[in-house]
């Protein structure tokens, strides 16, 4: 059981870092 919340963790990680890289690819193009 640990491990399924680990995984499931670090997904919900990793779809929360692509979210942010995209929002400041975002960001950076609307400045520049």
């Amino acid at each position: 059981m640990s491990i399924k919340s680990d995984r499931s963790l670090n997904v919900e990680h990793s779809a929360w870092q692509g979210w942010y890289e995209l929002n400041d690819e975002t960001d950076s193009l609307a400045t520049n």
